[in-house]
């Protein structure tokens, strides 16, 4: 789908058998990105081996792949993409990643990403203010800052629905800056935080000869469509949830209320629309607090369900496609 983005930052993964005595396991899932693909492509890179490698540590232990453990093996996993994305050598390979994601030239129609990647920031910039910082040491910030207000402009003109002929013209000239910056400075990136402002969401499903497992982290979605009625795998993250909202202030976060239009958008310290999610290790920097009490947090909710004669498919899908409006399946709409 052609969009309002510049680029494609989403990234799947459809693995049929998982291999030997996994076989009988079959992997599905959507990593949703923002702030850049590389965290997404990451995650499609690495995830199903770690996956793996959780289950077959617990078949060693003696344990039974029941829905539980597959449980707990989704959240260890979704948990080990944070702890590698923090080593010196999967970082590495994380700015190796970027680099071969870096969109070309295309103006403003791109791959359709979804508001996950184009509402993550709320930051705003100018050309001048880019060109005055442009010393040839090329500040890291100056970047975030130019991407963006892009990042935002796009965002509220999908909210009204149009962009004007102003408004395309500025995003397309602070797009060739942004592209130029780059271009000067490849290895910009390469500090000991390559990861602390891009991420993804993920939702992924485990599925045995028995049982649906869903794991979700952020606003994907995964919905079940069983005898022709939707029923629902995931739930939305948001800021303004109550429990969501409860554990980012109590790691030294806030959540600002920015209207957009008629909307309200819910940020995490101004900036993040979603409160848990792979990446973004800057909301994750409370060592003694664990992964599950983190400002933005990787932990994913678990979903079990015993599989059945009825169910007929499932929709894995990135909020950019699966619209609020259209995630429940109308009873006409038989396979």
């Amino acid at each position: 789908m052609q969009g309002w983005r510049t680029s494609m930052e989403d990234a799947h993964i459809a693995v049929s058998g998982l291999g030997e005595e996994l076989d009988g396991l079959s992997l599905f899932g959507v990593f949703d990105g923002h702030g850049g693909a590389e965290v997404a492509a990451f995650c499609k890179q690495y995830l199903p081996d770690e996956v793996r490698r959780q289950l077959r540590k617990r078949l060693a232990d003696g344990a039974r792949l029941s829905g539980d453990v597959l449980g707990e093996a989704l959240i260890s996993s979704f948990h080990a993409m944070d702890e590698m994305l923090r080593s010196p050598e999967h970082e590495r390979q994380l700015l190796a990643l970027k680099q071969a994601a870096r969109p070309s030239a295309k103006g403003i129609g791109g791959a359709s990403s979804s508001s996950g990647s184009s509402d993550s920031g709320s930051s705003s910039g100018s050309d001048s203010e880019a060109e005055e910082k442009d010393d040839g040491k090329k500040p890291r910030g100056v970047l975030s800052l130019l991407s963006n207000s892009i990042q935002s402009t796009l965002a509220q003109a999908r909210d009204k629905g149009s962009l004007s002929r102003e408004e395309a013209k500025q995003v397309m000239m602070k797009m060739a800056l942004l592209r130029r910056l780059e271009s000067k400075a490849p290895s910009l990136s390469a500090d000991p935080a390559a990861a602390d402002n891009v991420g993804c969401t993920a939702v992924c499903v485990l599925l045995s000869d028995t049982e649906i497992v869903c794991a979700n982290a952020g606003d994907s979605r995964a919905v079940l469509c069983r005898e022709g009625q939707a029923v629902e795998l995931s739930q939305d993250h948001k800021p303004n949830e109550a429990r969501e909202r409860e554990r980012i202030e109590a790691a030294g976060g806030r959540i600002e209320e920015i209207p957009v239009g008629a909307r309200v958008h819910y940020r995490v310290n101004g900036n993040l629309n979603l409160s848990r999610s792979i990446g973004d290790l800057e909301y994750k920097k409370q060592p003694t607090m664990g992964h599950e009490r983190q400002m933005i947090c990787s932990t994913p909710d678990i979903v079990k369900m015993p599989l059945s004669k009825e169910d007929d498919f499932i929709v894995i899908a990135c909020d950019g496609v699966l619209h609020p409006a259209t995630s429940r399946l109308h009873p006409s709409h038989r396979p």
